[in-house]
């Protein structure tokens, strides 16, 4: 934490001089990532010397879909419960998770909708959610969708 501003002056000066392409691989740290996506145009992920990607940042983010993660404190739902088609549904101990997600070339507003839906149904079958959490698109998660791994040091 303490050396962040001074790795983000870092990396703003060696975007203004123009030679700053952001680097990721399997020894790269999460904070790192965080930098190059701040602050860098471009970025590739490289895991064990196999380029995995390059582009702009946000061209690369595009890969990556925004998600929202409901978290319900029961094992199971009712199957008069209507979830939508975008969504995924795990159960976890005594929690069921359901992850809604945009497909590619839905907006964010399609996704709002979609959540709103759910939240509706579940609302008019008395089901309570635990949690909201949001995923937006970021490197990191770009990284362990082409490496199947976690982040290293």
């Amino acid at each position: 934490p303490e050396a962040e501003p001074a790795r983000r002056d870092f990396f703003k000066t060696a975007v203004i001089a123009g030679v700053c392409h952001g680097f990721i691989g399997n020894r790269m740290v999460e904070a790192y990532m965080e930098e190059v996506q701040a602050v860098c145009s471009r970025a590739a992920i490289i895991d064990h010397g196999k380029l995995l990607a390059c582009d702009t940042i946000p061209k690369l983010l595009t890969q990556i879909p925004f998600e929202i993660e409901l978290r319900i404190g029961r094992p199971n739902l009712p199957s008069s419960v209507c979830l939508g088609s975008a969504t995924t549904v795990d159960h976890i101990e005594n929690e069921t998770i359901v992850r809604i997600t945009t497909n590619e070339g839905s907006s964010e507003a399609a996704l709002n909708r979609e959540v709103t839906s759910i939240l509706t149904n579940l609302a008019e079958h008395s089901i309570g959610v635990r949690s909201i959490r949001t995923h937006e698109p970021n490197l990191e998660r770009l990284f362990l969708r082409l490496t199947g791994q976690n982040l290293r040091d």
